[in-house]
């Protein structure tokens, strides 16, 4: 197995979880931000994923403001990834869950085999499963993830794009859009450097179904983030996040304040990869 790296959004992301950037990057749900990448798609990736997380916060929603647990596994061959991650609540979550798990989310994503002029594609199921005393009905998600890799560079700086389209099609019947931006840089032979931006955008439907139901179709989460990431040894990756989340106003911001535990959160994380 090659298990050569470059470090890359996905998110979530790179790609490959459901619970990735505590904000979807389409993979684990904290922007852990790290990926593998193979040349040979026949060969079979697997990896494991431990994060701790200062905060939960998922596209702005700040589902617990105290420490969590991230796990995840990912498994991927031609294109294809599949993925489990969980949310293990160290203490009180914003409602009530704690010393267990809150959540378990499964992933199945496909790199479609096109390149349209440095754009690339992937497609995929997210379904989100609440446990313990969560009153949140479990749903699912289909995406679509396109990602601009004409400024990428593995030997130099990058600038990625990349605009992910998540529709529910269970419970919520909503439409979300996160639209990412983020710059990698190779500091050294093993440490890497990425900061980054994004916002996300939902349309009334899912905005009522996330924070009030007065709301209409309009952005949600901004995020500010940046991330190192330090490879120990052939197949092992330490990550360190810091994230800055603030809400649009209005009624999202107000909705926030009485739903969720804050209406921005600053959070930081320790993510540690292995791949087999």
């Amino acid at each position: 197995m090659n298990k050569s790296m470059i470090v890359g959004m996905v998110a979530v992301l790179a790609t490959s979880g459901a619970m990735a950037q505590n904000n979807d990057i389409v993979v684990p749900k904290n922007q852990q931000a790290s990926s593998t990448f193979n040349s040979n798609k026949s060969e079979v990736e697997l990896s494991a994923d431990l994060g701790l997380f200062s905060s939960y916060v998922w596209r702005g929603q700040v589902l617990n403001n105290d420490f969590v647990f991230q796990p995840q596994l990912t498994v991927k061959q031609y294109g294809v990834s599949v993925n489990i991650a969980a949310n293990y609540d160290l203490k009180k979550n914003y409602q009530g869950n704690s010393g267990s798990f809150s959540e378990i989310d499964f992933l199945i994503g496909y790199d479609l085999p096109i390149d349209l002029n440095g754009v690339e594609f992937e497609v995929g199921l997210i379904n989100y499963n609440y446990t313990g005393v969560m009153a949140q009905e479990s749903t699912s998600e289909l995406y679509g993830k396109a990602t601009i890799t004409t400024f990428e560079n593995k030997d130099a700086l990058s600038i990625i794009p990349e605009f992910t389209l998540f529709g529910d099609v269970d419970e919520v019947n909503g439409v979300y859009m996160l639209f990412n931006v983020h710059a990698i840089y190779p500091v050294m032979d093993r440490l890497t450097a990425e900061a980054g931006v994004s916002v996300g955008w939902g349309n009334t439907s899912y905005n009522t179904a996330y924070w009030e139901a007065s709301a209409n179709s309009g952005w949600n989460d901004y995020n500010f983030y940046g991330n190192l990431h330090y490879t120990i040894m052939d197949g092992l990756q330490v990550s360190l996040n810091m994230t800055y989340t603030m809400l649009e106003g209005g009624v999202v911001r107000e909705s926030a304040e009485t739903r969720y535990e804050s209406d921005s959160k600053f959070w930081s994380g320790l993510n540690l990869k292995y791949i087999f």
